[in-house]
């Protein structure tokens, strides 16, 4: 079961909204509970993944998020991490 915030969509806007949904379904498809890998790694990897399964403007869109300084944390890295992942894992330069 995946459970978002709707006062989060509304600040963030539909379109980077739906990376963040595709980033925890990711979890879900790549079994992340069910392995013994770091949670860097299942974010990174969930980031990698949701960047590939979005739109191009759903990517536009998270980037233009994260830099604003939102996004970054130690358990996903920081807005600048996430931003050259979705870059590299979403075919954007």
């Amino acid at each position: 079961v995946i459970t978002m915030n709707p006062n989060f969509q509304r600040r963030m806007g539909p379109d980077a909204y739906q990376f963040f949904y595709t980033h925890e379904m990711a979890h879900a498809r790549l079994r992340h509970l069910h392995q013994n890998i770091s949670v860097r790694q299942a974010e990174e990897e969930a980031d990698c993944w949701a960047a590939r399964n979005s739109s191009y403007r759903v990517n536009i869109a998270v980037i233009n998020y994260f830099r604003r300084g939102n996004g970054g944390s130690l358990r996903h890295g920081s807005s600048r991490q996430r931003i050259q992942r979705i870059r590299n894992c979403g075919g954007i330069r």
